[in-house]
């Protein structure tokens, strides 16, 4: 079982639930995801053009991110 294919399922969920963009706080805390996958994740998921981070950290941290 590929619990990381899972987790981008759950995370691409959360997105589309909450009007295609929300915080990275709110997808660790409310989209079910492996909170320890989550910024690997969303930093493949935005090499691979599924998604946008429109905000990040002064070090790079997505903030923010929105389904492209």
């Amino acid at each position: 079982m590929n619990y990381a294919n899972l987790d981008r399922l759950k995370i691409l969920d959360y997105l589309e639930r909450c009007g295609n963009e929300a915080s990275v706080v709110d997808i660790i805390a409310y989209s079910g995801a492996e909170k320890l996958r989550v910024y690997s994740l969303i930093t493949k998921m935005e090499l691979n053009g599924e998604i946008k981070i429109l905000e990040k950290t002064s070090f790079g941290a997505p903030i923010y991110v929105k389904i492209v």
